[in-house]
């Protein structure tokens, strides 16, 4: 169903509250989406995630520096009341660096004088506006009238000014203070006067070299949504894989083990040693299938349409031989127009798909796998463009977290049980995307 853009368009009309920086890859649809589907295809390439490799190791290795924790002792501990308050600064500072060209750190205290013009710095109003992004979508701007609320509203329209801004001076700069966009004479001038990586840089570049380039406002569209999306969602799912991996210290060993086998003997890596982390990668799939981002990705059918189903889920335990009776089976028409709603978490919790659905198996994704029943980034044509930007940063900062530190669940009361701190740990809400309530965490230093 959802390889089929034609068949089983998308509802862009339940995607309107996206829109609020101007149109965009998630909102568009029919000749739109393509034309910024190819424009955003040219900014994800290799030398983009060496560059988001490099940043997110230093980013890391900023937390060390900044934390004090690379002068922690083998066996010292440190206790994070909520994991997602570390992961999330980790995210902001790789959108920040890796997507806008910043040089943000650890240790950044935002206490920078603010520009002419401006009422925040930029990493001010990137901050606040990545910490309450759905707060901002949920309410009415004219219901926004406390105090914290008006300084989210303000650090939104900060941000947006700044956008405009970047956005000016980046064409100015690829382009030339008077050149016309399809200047020919300037056309290797395009790709010459910024080597820059950063998604931003990448994305006007592109922007400029296609036949029909996008639109400011497109462009900011653009950028929001993968602050947005590129921020929250890899933040959470880092947190949860910690969490995982706090519960089922048999697979954090295995990981550990898998690690130190792949790191090169002075530590240094790049993204030329991505594919040696296999099983850093296997857990944080194996955490997106069971705390998959997105619960419900919304289809509205253009033709009536007829669904088979197997009335059976029950896992075939002889995989390797065909089943001996054909699964008795069931069919459903559902009407032209009627918006129907892939659920990850039923892929991803069918035993048929997956035997245990419920626990915590990496191993599942070491290999080849089959990648249809694997839905978190969605699939098909609209399979989110940013999926690969997750992975690199996630598997990197995970690689040298746990290089350095054990990971284990802080218990919120003596004698609490594991299936308690399961129970209680794996509790999140699905708004825009899935948000854990609190994770707790000790890290202990190797």
């Amino acid at each position: 169903m959802n390889a089929n853009q034609n068949a089983y368009p998308k509802p862009v009309e339940k995607y309107d509250v996206l829109n609020f920086l101007g149109p965009n890859l998630v909102t568009a649809h029919g000749d739109d989406w393509r034309r910024q589907q190819v424009v955003s295809r040219g900014v994800f390439n290799t030398d983009g995630w060496y560059f988001l490799w490099g940043e997110t190791v230093r980013i890391f290795e900023g937390m060390m520096k900044a934390e004090r924790y690379n002068e922690m002792k083998s066996g010292e501990e440190v206790k994070i009341k909520h994991s997602v308050s570390m992961t999330l600064r980790v995210a902001l500072l790789a959108i920040a660096n890796a997507g806008f060209g910043m040089d943000m750190s650890w240790n950044d205290d935002q206490n920078m004088p603010i520009p002419a013009g401006h009422k925040m710095t930029f990493q001010t109003a990137l901050h606040c506006v990545a910490q309450s992004s759905i707060l901002r979508l949920a309410i009415p701007k004219v219901c926004q009238v406390t105090y914290s609320i008006r300084e989210m509203v303000t650090a939104f329209d900060e941000l947006e000014k700044y956008i405009q801004s970047m956005i000016k001076e980046k064409r100015g700069a690829l382009l030339g203070e008077k050149a016309p966009v399809n200047d020919e004479a300037n056309a290797e001038l395009k790709f010459e006067l910024n080597e820059r990586q950063d998604l931003f840089s990448k994305l006007v570049k592109a922007s400029l070299s296609g036949d029909v380039p996008l639109r400011d406002e497109e462009l900011q569209g653009n950028i929001y949504i993968y602050l947005l999306a590129g921020h929250e969602t890899t933040a959470h799912s880092i947190s949860y894989s910690l969490a995982l991996l706090a519960l089922w210290p048999e697979k954090q060993e295995e990981m550990y083990r898998q690690i130190m086998q792949a790191m090169p003997a002075d530590g240094v890596t790049t993204y030329a040693d991505y594919k040696k982390f296999e099983y850093v990668l296997a857990v944080y799939f194996e955490t997106l299938r069971i705390f998959p981002p997105v619960q419900q990705i919304p289809k509205k059918l253009s033709q009536d349409t007829v669904f088979t189903f197997d009335k059976s889920n029950e896992h075939n335990t002889a995989r390797a031989a065909p089943p001996a009776t054909v699964p008795e089976q069931m069919t459903l028409t559902v009407e032209k127009g009627t918006v129907v709603f892939i659920s990850p978490p039923a892929v991803h919790y069918n035993p048929k798909y997956y035997p245990d659905p419920y626990d915590f198996q990496p191993e599942r994704f070491v290999g080849k796998f089959d990648q249809t029943t694997f839905i978190p980034f969605s699939t098909g044509t609209r399979v989110c463009i940013g999926r690969h930007f997750s992975e690199v940063e996630s598997v990197a900062f995970l690689a040298y977290f746990i290089k350095h530190f054990s990971v284990h669940p802080t218990p919120a009361y003596e004698g609490e049980t594991r299936e308690e701190m399961k129970k209680r740990m794996f509790q999140g809400t699905p708004l825009i995307t899935l948000t854990p309530h609190s994770i707790p965490l000790t890290f202990r230093r190797r």
